[in-house]
């Protein structure tokens, strides 16, 4: 049985709504008047915006190097964000990253408002840079006279999609409603939705294929995507560990701190790391609880890359849905804890499908990649998932976990 209906802020109300079948269905009534228009010819040279999150990055890359495998003339080039900029860096198949401030990666809560948020982004990184700086004008300058052919927002912002048709002669992006306003070829729905029900990175390529007609005969399913440079480990030489529990996460994702210490007790025998995105409150704790324990270390990283390379010679990664589960599990078997996300889509990619390993009456699910890393996604099927990281004061999706079910899983299906 699923779980009543908890109650949820007026915000994920609307947001539901606006990704509700009502608003499906009226888009698709809109679109027969206004029909997405695929591309007509060669792209010669491609702008990608990807100014978002760490994780939105990696789940972009296999997609994009299959093109250039398949297109190797194409011109790829990627708007990125100062958080995610480190992913596209030195990669064969991006030619350039360019600089272009126009959103930061992260977005205040206080400004996932529906409308009105999106109203005051678009003033702060829009209106008032072209209005007062010379410099946002010049830039926009540039990027028309490389001339590209077409672009495509992966994001979803109204703000990329007018500078998309202002230096391209073709744009793509989300099925929002009324979406023929801001995009030549839009999409059925949101990037992400109430209805997906595959990866991240196939929803990217089946987009690339319906608008452009690119063709993905060649494939490399190598991995890692990005190699591991052992030269920026944070040490002369890269420890090993049974596990590594990765804390960092927003506090919409995370469990209660009590069930985290539950877990990593229950692992005391083994050679452990834990870590965080920063020196947390939690962190601190844990590690003044565990101080005389001393097979347990304690250590921050400065960069993801740093950790990645104690990754690559470690055993299992625990850690939430989010940037570091898409980054690091290039490089090690992982344990993904997912709560308000949805698992359908940000699923660890290994270039193969999940299987059910466990379900219960409540909704939980246990779901096994059946590639070489073997990763594990643990999430509650629950009506309100995905909420669009806007979340409850209940939050039934990771509060009904137990530390015993997690534990367990654990055991069973990674400690082989």
């Amino acid at each position: 049985m699923r779980s009543e209906r908890q109650k949820i802020p007026i915000v994920l109300k609307l947001k539901r709504f606006k990704s509700s079948p009502v608003i499906r269905k009226l888009n698709r009534l809109i679109s027969r008047f206004f029909p997405p228009v695929k591309f007509n010819g060669t792209v010669k040279r491609l702008l990608i915006f990807r100014n978002d999150k760490i994780g939105d990055a990696m789940v972009t890359l296999p997609v994009f190097r299959d093109l250039k495998l398949n297109c190797p003339e194409m011109k790829i080039d990627v708007i990125a964000s100062e958080k995610n900029r480190f992913i596209f860096e030195d990669l064969e198949f991006i030619d350039d990253i360019i600089d272009l401030n126009i959103s930061d990666g992260d977005t205040p809560s206080f400004l996932k408002i529906p409308i009105i948020g999106g109203f005051l982004l678009f003033l702060k990184f829009i209106l008032f840079p072209l209005l007062f700086s010379s410099e946002f004008r010049n830039q926009l300058k540039l990027l028309r006279q490389n001339s590209y052919d077409a672009s495509l927002d992966l994001v979803g912002l109204k703000r990329n999609s007018l500078i998309g048709k202002y230096v391209s002669g073709f744009n793509l992006g989300p099925g929002r409603l009324a979406a023929f306003i801001f995009y030549d070829y839009y999409l059925d729905n949101n990037w992400v939705s109430l209805f997906d029900v595959d990866f991240m990175s196939r929803k990217i390529e089946l987009a690339l294929t319906e608008s452009f007609g690119f063709k993905f005969v060649k494939r490399d399913r190598s991995l890692p995507i990005i190699p591991l440079n052992l030269n920026r480990s944070s040490r002369g030489s890269v420890d090993e560990f049974d596990i590594i529990f990765h804390l960092g996460t927003d506090k919409l994702r995370k469990l209660e701190s009590e069930k985290v210490k539950l877990i990593i007790e229950s692992f005391g025998d083994l050679n452990l790391l834990i870590t965080d995105s920063r020196e947390t409150t939690e962190f601190k704790s844990f590690r003044d609880a565990f101080s005389e324990r001393k097979n347990i270390t304690f250590r921050l990283f400065e960069t993801l890359e740093e950790l990645a390379c104690v990754c690559g010679k470690s055993k299992l990664l625990v850690c939430y849905d989010g940037g570091q589960a898409h980054y690091l599990s290039q490089y090690i078997k992982t344990f993904t804890i997912f709560g308000p996300g949805s698992a359908a889509l940000w699923k660890p990619y290994e270039f193969v499908d999940y299987e059910i390993a466990e379900s219960d009456s409540s909704g939980y699910k246990v779901l096994m990649s059946k590639g070489k890393n073997g990763h594990i996604a643990v999430y509650r099927d629950i009506w309100c998932s995905p909420c669009f990281d806007t979340g409850c004061k209940s939050r039934p999706c990771l509060n009904d976990l137990s530390a015993e079910f997690l534990t367990r899983i654990i055991k069973q299906y990674c400690m082989k």
